[in-house]
């Protein structure tokens, strides 16, 4: 008997071919990614960034204010949970993914949160005008159970958005900035559901059938 394992693939509503090839071969949703998008320039983009504070006793700064070898230790140990659902993370091959993806993250516009010790407790990395003109926004705790992760999440983003906002020597298209984040993640949903409406292109992650 001869059996194969097809790797996870994903799916947008963008990109309705690949909906279609995925449907063709039959597959199970191992992720849902909701893609919102947010105007950081509308009114009501504006009000949701002054909506969010940060709780008592955490700093938020920018990438570019923090060492570099911090930064990555922090977004491994996000990646390395935020992962776990579709199989087992290699960690020793993290620093290289980092390598490749921190090519596309602006360190002025990408803000991270301290806590009183001065640990990264969330992170907000922006990749201006990825591709398609979208701008991307990934988010989250470093530690999946942090306390007042929701909180500490939505401030450290309304950062971001508010130098997004008022960029001038990178401008991008306000209308087009999106979130990158999965329904298995801790805060992310509760993130997602308090943005205003501002339109999305949803995915799933899936794991297509093996052929018979």
């Amino acid at each position: 008997m001869f059996t194969t394992q097809i790797p996870p693939n994903q799916s947008d509503s963008s990109r309705p071919l690949r909906r279609a090839f995925a449907d063709s071969l039959g597959y199970t949703v191992r992720m849902h990614c909701p893609a919102p998008r947010i105007d950081p320039g509308s009114a009501a983009g504006r009000q949701w960034i002054s909506e969010q504070h940060l709780p008592e006793g955490y700093a938020t700064v920018a990438m570019t204010e923090l060492p570099t070898d911090a930064v990555v230790r922090a977004w491994a140990t996000s990646y390395g949970w935020a992962h776990r659902p579709l199989g087992g993370v290699h960690a020793d091959r993290l620093p290289h993914v980092w390598t490749d993806y921190s090519r596309g993250v602006d360190p002025d516009m990408s803000m991270l949160t301290l806590d009183r010790s001065g640990e990264i407790v969330a992170f907000s990395l922006v990749s201006p005008d990825v591709w398609d003109g979208r701008t991307m926004i990934i988010s989250e705790t470093v530690e999946f159970d942090q306390p007042d992760g929701t909180g500490l999440q939505k401030a450290t983003v309304a950062a971001s958005l508010a130098v997004l906002a008022q960029n001038k020597l990178h401008p991008v298209d306000l209308h087009r900035i999106e979130f990158e984040g999965h329904s298995t993640d801790p805060h992310t949903p509760a993130l997602f559901d308090s943005l205003p409406d501002a339109g999305a292109d949803p995915m799933d992650i899936v794991e297509l059938a093996p052929p018979l």
